[in-house]
């Protein structure tokens, strides 16, 4: 695979010396953004990170960004998740050209995230250890009419679909919205009861089947008295 020196704008940024900051500098060149306005972008995200025994500090954009977070930046910039290796399955894709998909993408390696043009490494190293680097998974940016499309047929789906099967199976159910939070890009699906309950779950980029599914579960334990 080709190797292109490309601190994604750090440099002109004003930033000097070294550090690890590659989720930062992956998703400025992938996205084509300000390395600043990305900098800015995942520490403010950072900020509804919560800590505990096992997660002792929140993301940082100089330091390093948890997957979670990484994912929302770049759903934010129009990317969709593509996991390429699963429990048991073992390695399936390398950090080579052949095994790549066209475009601007950001691969997740061990450790790492590194930014592929059309097949070629954009980052401050070769990190591909000679095509041997196993890829998690990668991001890779969705045609921005496409992402609009979804949101617009999720929303329409629950209120067509999901809102009136509710109502008319549960008599405790009000009704069922669904909400896209415009900053993180998440999704939402509400459900408001007689009594004055709200139940709010998420359901990002879940499949039309799977967010009814949630709908209708929730509700079942709703009405079962596990959210009272």
């Amino acid at each position: 695979m080709k190797f292109v020196f490309n601190d994604g704008g750090r440099a002109d940024a004003g930033f000097k010396g070294t550090t690890g900051d590659c989720a930062c500098r992956a998703a400025a060149i992938a996205a084509q953004r300000p390395y600043k306005e990305v900098y800015d972008l995942i520490n403010e995200l950072a900020k509804s990170e919560r800590i505990g025994k096992r997660k002792r500090k929140i993301s940082n954009a100089r330091t390093g960004v948890y997957p979670d977070t990484f994912k929302k930046v770049m759903a934010h910039y129009g990317f969709e998740w593509v996991p390429t290796m699963h429990i048991g399955q073992g390695c399936t894709v390398h950090l080579r050209e052949n095994e790549l998909p066209k475009g601007r993408i950001v691969c997740n390696v061990s450790g790492h995230f590194t930014a592929v043009i059309d097949g070629v490494l954009n980052d401050t190293y070769d990190c591909t250890r000679d095509g041997s680097r196993c890829v998690y998974g990668y991001f890779i940016k969705r045609n921005a009419d496409a992402v609009k499309d979804d949101s617009k047929q999720r929303a329409e789906f629950v209120r067509k679909h999901v809102a009136p099967l509710l109502k008319a199976a549960f008599d405790s159910v009000d009704d069922v919205f669904y909400r896209k939070e415009p900053q993180t890009l998440d999704e939402f699906i509400t459900t408001r009861y007689f009594d004055g309950r709200v139940v709010t779950f998420i359901v990002t980029r879940d499949p039309l089947g799977i967010i009814a599914q949630k709908a209708i579960n929730n509700v079942l334990r709703a009405t079962s008295g596990g959210d009272k």
